[in-house]
């Protein structure tokens, strides 16, 4: 009886043990759940922040596009761009331009000069597509350009017989925001809407003696529903 005493014992003693280590490992086991509850919630507060951090940088990106637009297009302002003038050799293409405007805007030849800071040829696709010369292009005061623009748009300009096309200068990356209202401008345009371009993008058209933004596709389709 001794003996199976002892074997007892020492059977009830290392399953003592075993319990024992079984509720060290489940111990462990709820410290190693309650640790990786706390690594989650800090991957959780990093994921947060690192999409907070995104946003503010896609603000700060688009507040850096729109400024560095709208410095272009106060550039652009000055410009203006000349279609259909012939080319000519050792051309003086300020006087050129002075006897287009002169008579039109019913001032001196000298004046028009006076009010130009800078005169080239540019090549573009346009010119080239169509078989034109070179566009002039020309840097004016901007109170001349308004007055310009206002002649083109009321009286024909003639250089040598031909008719001459006056544009504002528009920055490549306006152009590019503008490409996807291409089809908007034209349905507007067709169906008699006023309009005009909003800057760095979209457009505000009148309508019913009301404006209205278009800056979404949801605008879009308001106006000019597809087919």
């Amino acid at each position: 009886m001794g003996r199976l005493e002892e074997k007892v014992g020492n059977v009830e003693g290392k399953v003592g043990n075993t319990e024992e280590k079984v509720e060290n490992i489940q111990q462990l086991m709820m410290i190693n759940e309650e640790h990786m509850g706390k690594i989650e919630e800090r991957a959780d507060i990093t994921e947060k922040r690192i999409e907070e951090m995104d946003y503010r940088l896609t603000l700060t990106d688009q507040s850096k596009k729109k400024k560095i637009i709208l410095l272009e297009m106060d550039r652009a302002d000055y410009y203006l761009r000349f279609q259909n003038i012939e080319e000519e050799k050792e051309e003086n293409l300020a006087e050129i331009i002075a006897d287009l405007l002169a008579g039109a805007l019913e001032v001196s030849k000298e004046k028009v000069i006076g009010d130009i800071d800078e005169i080239f040829r540019v090549q573009t696709r346009y010119a080239l597509k169509n078989k034109l010369p070179r566009e002039v292009h020309v840097r004016f005061t901007k109170k001349v350009i308004t007055e310009i623009l206002q002649k083109a748009r009321d009286d024909t300009l003639k250089y040598r017989g031909k008719v001459i096309t006056v544009l504002k200068q528009i920055p490549r990356n306006v152009k590019d925001l503008r490409r996807k209202y291409q089809f908007l401008t034209k349905c507007l345009i067709k169906r008699g809407i006023n309009f005009r371009w909003l800057i760095p993008e979209g457009i505000m058209v009148t309508w019913h003696e009301q404006r209205h933004r278009l800056d979404s596709g949801v605008g879009f389709y308001w106006f000019c529903p597809p087919l």
